[in-house]
């Protein structure tokens, strides 16, 4: 599995040959045919707004299509023999910065040496230095790397003589006309403008990548202390297509009051299975919920009261951490035995004094289950106003 750390390396590395490489192909050409110097261009060749950004949005879906196909040979090809944390992490660790990566060296690699990507291919551009000869690859690589901090500068072109944008003019390039337009030009432009305009306006472009891995914020304590507030969180949304929650899996699910509403909470049982609270102790099947082991006390202040933390450890190893506040009166917490309907699940909350669950809302549907919780990938105290640096990349037992 990569580390975000190997991945710059890599990156850095091969910038590096790249470069290097370059610039020796480049010495041995001059050594072998001296470039001529080539004619000067006029306004009339130098490649417009439309015709840039509908070859800008061709290279683009080009790039989604590869991305989305590539994910989902991936996703089936790994999935099924790695946990959920590995392919989380995969995800967001190796297959997102390769995409990175990759689009990157798609537009420095195609954009030089009198290559040109898809887009341009398609539409006779080039892209050329300020003496109109193709540019090498180390300029391709500082064009790019501007470009992705520069896409509002497209907008530049509509006022610049040369047609320029601002990365343009940092890197000292041109886009030019390499070939006449062709007669089904102004038709391609069109069509492409209005499927990038309906793609803005109406479609969501993460929402084929919520197939795979979604994130979540969580705004409630209810399931301290294994998620606090402020946590984010990465979901496995494919896990549900060949996996049913077991005891014990924190599940992401929507609220069967309020689909709109999604709630995440952990597996206590299953079709078939009883759950009897006695004393505000749970048991399944007659059985207390695991082996408890005390972790302690002390003080919240979000919430204003002292708990004590519990160890729960379930009959098939499983490993989790629940808490109770100090001051509660718990032999009055008792509910008679209920048997799980087959296809739907228990759920609970580790802040057991402090959640909504299914003690007040009943049993929650199979089919209602979105995924199961896997890392914390960000999170924000909110209360100190600072980053818990230690939480990042914590995976939820």
């Amino acid at each position: 599995m990569f580390s975000i750390e190997i991945f710059i390396l890599i990156v850095v590395l091969a910038v590096f040959i790249l470069v290097v490489v370059d610039r020796v192909i480049k010495k041995s050409k001059e050594k072998e045919a001296p470039q001529k110097t080539a004619p000067q261009k006029t306004d009339q060749q130098f490649g417009g707004f439309w015709v840039r950004l509908a070859s800008i949005t061709l290279d683009g879906i080009l790039i989604s299509l590869f991305s989305f196909f590539l994910l989902e040979l991936l996703v089936k090809l790994i999935h099924s023999n790695i946990s959920t944390e590995n392919y989380l992490k995969f995800i967001l660790l190796s297959f997102f910065p390769f995409l990175i990566f990759a689009t990157y060296f798609y537009f420095a690699w195609f954009d030089c040496d009198g290559r040109v990507t898809a887009g341009k291919k398609i539409f006779g551009l080039e892209v050329v230095d300020y003496s109109f000869k193709p540019i090498t690859l180390s300029r391709s690589l500082l064009r790019t790397l501007a470009y992705t901090f520069d896409i509002p500068g497209l907008w530049f072109i509509l006022v610049s003589k040369k047609k320029q944008t601002l990365h343009d003019r940092f890197a000292k390039t041109y886009v030019i006309r390499a070939k006449a337009p062709r007669k089904w030009e102004k038709l391609a432009i069109f069509g492409l403008i209005a499927l990038l305009i309906a793609q803005v306006m109406f479609f969501d472009p993460t929402k084929y990548l919520r197939n795979y891995v979604q994130t979540f914020h969580i705004p409630t304590g209810a399931m301290k202390p294994t998620i606090l507030v402020g946590d984010f969180i990465l979901v496995d949304k494919y896990w549900p297509k060949s996996n049913s929650p077991q005891r014990g899996d924190i599940i992401v699910f929507k609220y069967p009051e309020d689909q709109r509403l999604d709630y995440i909470f952990r597996c206590i049982a299953v079709g078939g299975q009883t759950v009897e609270i006695r004393n505000g102790d749970v048991f399944v099947d007659d059985k207390p919920e695991g082996k408890k082991t005390k972790l302690g006390r002390k003080y919240d202040p979000a919430e204003g009261r002292h708990v004590k933390r519990i160890r729960i450890t379930t009959p098939d190893g499983k490993e989790y951490t629940i808490r109770h506040y100090v001051d509660r009166y718990r032999q009055t917490e008792n509910s008679g035995q209920v048997t799980v309907p087959d296809g739907h699940y228990f759920v609970m909350g580790d802040n057991r004094d402090n959640s909504a669950d299914s003690r007040s809302w009943g049993f929650l549907p199979e089919e209602n289950v979105v995924g199961k919780a896997g890392i914390v990938y960000w999170s924000w105290d909110r209360i100190d106003k600072k980053v818990r640096w230690s939480r990042i990349g914590q995976s939820l037992p």
